[in-house]
């Protein structure tokens, strides 16, 4: 099952702070689960195994699997034979092992691929460029590693290349609970709903707020729904709720770019929902605020007075964030892209 989401893109990730499994790889999972496409997940760093009890608890919910018009994905790990993996069918939750070539073959398959924290002892070079060679020419492939050496020795193979800089700070200003992800590369939000999964399976009381994005286009918003009500039923982990707010924006591959009174509503009720949050909730993710001070549909003043007086970690997303948010965050992440193909205004999964 090949879905129309899927346009072949090759990504690569550099994130040298993967911690058990990376955040843009399982956000990229999320995503695409919730369009309905089909997902292979290997955990090559061997980091996975709390991520997986995860989805194997949720997908033997049947008020969580309804949510979703397809809900199928496999994960894989390495045995202690590193020709042989296992194999975890999520909603059936059968396992099974399989040897590494008829797992290779098997590969044209799926609509997204996901090789997490992979490392060139498990997949070489040359099976990473046979991989991108030989699969479904629209299903879309995503490594991601931890060490850079290895990252810049198959980069070249990809068609998108992303690095994730990271950079702590400590002043009179900074505040040891905001975090912010910016920068002009793809992969910000996603580096955040991955980093959701990971409070959420560590037992955090969590918040998304939607900045300025429309009503369940975006495919996580799907998951997040499921995840929402799974949670209120379930104590095995943590607390998870999230509004979206904001006007439609983008029109086929039209984005509209100017703002209307709407937008200006929408964004005031985000803010009172953040005020709040930052009260109650012990991690609170602030999707696109950085693009919403942008374009001035809301008052930076007013968001710096919220941010000097939190309870919980914040984590703030988006593009070029105002050097005076910069200042306060204690933990600043750049993404930064190359990108060595013309894929158009939408690259895939990136939606």
């Amino acid at each position: 099952m090949i879905n129309s989401r899927a346009i072949g893109l090759n990504q690569i990730y550099l994130d040298s702070e993967i911690d058990g499994f990376s955040n843009i790889g399982v956000g990229i999972l999320i995503r695409s689960l919730g369009h309905g496409l089909k997902v292979c997940y290997v955990d090559v760093g061997g980091g996975c195994n709390r991520l997986t009890n995860l989805f194997e608890n949720l997908s033997l919910s049947s008020n969580f699997v309804k949510n979703f018009k397809f809900f199928n994905c496999d994960f894989y790990n390495f045995t202690k034979n590193k020709n042989i993996l296992s194999r975890s069918i999520i909603p059936l939750v059968e396992f099974s092992n399989i040897n590494k070539n008829l797992f290779l073959n098997s590969l044209r398959n799926y609509d997204i691929l996901i090789f997490e924290n992979c490392n060139l002892e498990k997949f070489s070079k040359n099976e990473i460029s046979n991989i991108l060679n030989f699969k479904n020419e629209f299903s879309e492939i995503i490594f991601t590693f931890s060490d850079k050496n290895e990252y810049h020795e198959v980069k070249n193979l990809f068609n998108l290349k992303s690095k994730y800089n990271y950079k702590s700070q400590k002043n009179l200003f900074t505040n040891n609970k905001i975090i912010d992800i910016t920068g002009n590369g793809r992969g910000k939000s996603l580096y955040s709903f991955g980093y959701i999964i990971k409070r959420f399976i560590n037992k955090d009381d969590i918040k998304l707020i939607y900045f300025d994005k429309e009503d369940f286009y975006y495919g996580e918003m799907v998951f997040f729904k499921a995840l929402k009500e799974w949670s209120k039923l379930n104590k095995y982990y943590g607390n998870f709720d999230f509004v979206i707010t904001g006007m439609k924006r983008i029109f086929g591959l039209n984005y509209r770019s100017e703002n209307i009174y709407d937008d200006y509503i929408e964004a005031e009720e985000a803010i009172k929902l953040l005020k709040t949050s930052v009260k109650k909730q012990s991690c609170i993710i602030a999707d696109e605020l950085n693009t919403v001070i942008e374009k001035k549909l809301v008052d930076l003043n007013l968001i710096l007075e919220i941010l000097s007086n939190i309870n919980g970690e914040v984590l703030i997303t988006g593009s070029n964030s105002n050097s005076k948010l910069l200042n306060i965050s204690s933990k600043i992440i750049e993404i930064e892209n190359e990108i060595k193909d013309n894929f158009g205004k939408k690259l895939g999964v990136d939606f």
